[in-house]
C-alpha cells in the first residue's frame, strides 16, 4: 500500500481499527487520522415524512430488519438473514432488507426459497440510500465477525434504530451492549437470533437504547464536527503539520463526557 501511494499521501478513516490496519500495511500512524462520518439528520426526517415503508411492505409487517449491504460471505449476511428466519417463527411478520446488492444476495435468496421463506425478503428501491433505509427499519443487524465499516451504525443511531452487532473492535468503538445497542459474542445464527429476540421482547430496553444512541449521534456524527475536523486536516497537510494535529475523534470525546 505504501509503495502504491505518493510519499505525501495522508489517510482519513472512520474508525480506529481501520487506522490500525493501515499501520499494519506500512502506513505510519502519523500519516493517518480518524474522522467520524457525518450524518444528515434533516434527510432522515424528510424520509420519515414520506412514509416510505408503505411502498415496500404492508402496514401490518414488522419488525423490519435492515442488514447493511452489499451482501458478502465475510460479512456473514446469510447468518444474519438466517437469524431473522428464526425470529420469524416468533414474530411472523418479520421482514428483511439487504440493500446494495452483492455476490451473496443470490445465495441468500436460494436459502430463503429452499426453506419457503421467500416472503421474508424485501427489495428496497435501488435509488434508496441510508436516509431512506433507516427511516423504514425497526432494527439494524450486522453479523460481521471481521472489522466492519461503521457508517451504517452512524445512520442507524442517528435515526434511533437499535443496532445489533457482533463484539468486534470496530463495532465496539461505537456500540456498548445494552446501552446504545446490543452485542453478540457469536455471529452464528442462533446466538444472534437470541440477542435480537431479547431486544424485540423488551420494549423499555429498546426505547432506552434508541434514545441513548440518538443523543450520542448528535455529538459524534454532526456535520459541523465533521466539517471542522476535515478543515483542520487540509490545513495541516497544507502547512506541513501532522495530519491529525488538532483533529478530535468525536466518538472518544463523547465517551469521555458521558
Amino acid at each position: 500500500l505504501r509503495a502504491a501511494t505518493p510519499p505525501q499521501t495522508r489517510f482519513v478513516t472512520d474508525s480506529n481499527q481501520l487506522r490500525i490496519r493501515l499501520a499494519r500495511c506500512g502506513i505510519a500512524p502519523d500519516d493517518s487520522v480518524v474522522v467520524r462520518c457525518p450524518v444528515d439528520f434533516q434527510a432522515i426526517n424528510l424520509a420519515r415524512k414520506q412514509e416510505l415503508r408503505r411502498l415496500i411492505c404492508n402496514e401490518s409487517d414488522g419488525p423490519v430488519v435492515l442488514i447493511p449491504g452489499p451482501a458478502t460471505r465475510t460479512g456473514r449476511h446469510l447468518h444474519a438473514v438466517w437469524a431473522c428466519a428464526i425470529i420469524q417463527q416468533i414474530y411472523p411478520a418479520t421482514r428483511v432488507i439487504v440493500p446494495f446488492g452483492g455476490r451473496e444476495s443470490a445465495r441468500i435468496r436460494r436459502f430463503l426459497q429452499a426453506n419457503r421463506l421467500g416472503h421474508l425478503w424485501i427489495d428496497a428501491p435501488t435509488e434508496w440510500n441510508w436516509p431512506e433505509l433507516v427511516s423504514v427499519a425497526d432494527v439494524m443487524v450486522d453479523a460481521s465477525r471481521v472489522e466492519c465499516r461503521t457508517e451504517p451504525f452512524a445512520w442507524a443511531m442517528s435515526a434511533g434504530v437499535p443496532v445489533v452487532g457482533v463484539a468486534v473492535r470496530s463495532t465496539t468503538e461505537l456500540i456498548a451492549d445494552r446501552h446504545n445497542g446490543m452485542l453478540s459474542r457469536d455471529s452464528a445464527a442462533h446466538p444472534l437470533a437470541g440477542v435480537i429476540l431479547r431486544l424485540l421482547d423488551d420494549h423499555d430496553l429498546r426505547r432506552k437504547i434508541a434514545e441513548t444512541a440518538r443523543g450520542q449521534a448528535y455529538e459524534v456524527f454532526s456535520m459541523r464536527e465533521y466539517s471542522d475536523n476535515m478543515r483542520r486536516v487540509y490545513e495541516n497537510v497544507a502547512a506541513g503539520r501532522l495530519v491529525g494535529d488538532g483533529v478530535q475523534d468525536t466518538a472518544v470525546v463523547q465517551a469521555r463526557s458521558a
